[in-house]
């Protein structure tokens, strides 16, 4: 993935001071999150494995991941949110989808400073009520989006900066998804982000892509992902599918063509399979 491909747009960072009162549990956001604790103690738990977050290090929740937020005392934090702007043209995927990151990681003492020149430059971006409820929704994104991009771009810039130089404490530790010499599966992956919104894309397609049989595509594909094409496909589908609810007023008849599929009634039933609700009832959810 080249550098020029990442495009974050700064929602929220802030720096709260909590008394025992930073506990939410399965929250999951369009967005990443990078956590840096200033002082006190508190956990996250994040796959079934529990953090406990602490000074001297950093911590990362990538976008779609349901996390839990533990707090039984005194704790501060510098906190940032960031959206990777996928109406870019040419883009190919997520940088979560190409790489595994780890949670947790060794800070430095700069990290800290960074976060506080960041926090400090943009106290608009602070939030007022830490409840994920009051801005984890379409209108706060939206919002968030909208003044990203009016803000004077040296502020951007800088700003961006201080984002990429944290993530790149992660990136560090992080592993490529595809780990073939070749880049035979990367090649189909790029394929499916560029044309999710085609029907004709299938395993055949893919397989083309990758210059390999059917039967090999799929081993191979599964041997570096961890699951079939198929499936990959599908569930980048229904994620685009998740943020065009955020970011737009659409019928399911709509949404379901913008992702790929032709039968509206099919594309619900596979987006309520995986998501757990409905369409509908995902748009009025993220509204409350």
């Amino acid at each position: 993935m080249l550098l020029d491909d990442f495009h974050p747009i700064i929602l929220n960072a802030g720096k709260p001071e909590h008394l025992s009162s930073w506990n939410y549990t399965g929250v999951s956001s369009p967005f990443a999150r990078i956590y840096c604790i200033a002082d006190g103690t508190a956990s996250l738990r994040v796959g079934g494995r529990l953090y406990e977050l602490r000074p001297g290090y950093l911590y990362l929740v990538p976008p779609f991941t349901s996390h839990d937020n533990i707090c039984g005392s005194p704790f501060s934090h510098y906190y940032l949110h960031f959206y990777e702007d996928n109406s870019a043209p040419g883009f190919s995927g997520s940088i979560f989808d190409k790489y595994d990151f780890p949670v947790e990681v060794p800070s430095q003492p700069i990290d800290e400073l960074m976060f506080s020149c960041l926090v400090g430059m943009n106290p608009s971006l602070s939030l007022e009520d830490l409840d994920p409820d009051s801005y984890n929704d379409n209108e706060s994104l939206l919002h968030n989006i909208s003044s990203e991009k009016e803000r004077a771009l040296s502020l951007r810039m800088e700003s961006r900066g201080i984002v990429l130089f944290l993530l790149s404490r992660f990136l560090y530790h992080a592993q490529l998804k595809d780990q073939a010499t070749d880049e035979r599966v990367q090649r189909a992956v790029s394929y499916i982000f560029l044309h999710l919104s085609d029907p004709a894309v299938d395993v055949e397609t893919l397989a083309h892509e990758a210059c390999l049989s059917v039967n090999q595509f799929i081993r191979t594909f599964r041997k570096q992902t961890g699951m079939t094409p198929l499936k990959f496909l599908t569930n980048k589908r229904i994620e685009k599918a998740q943020l065009l609810l955020l970011e737009r007023n659409m019928s399911n008849k709509d949404l379901a063509y913008a992702v790929g599929y032709e039968d509206p009634a099919y594309f619900c039933r596979v987006f309520s399979n995986i998501v757990g609700v409905s369409p509908q009832q995902y748009k009025t959810k993220s509204l409350l």
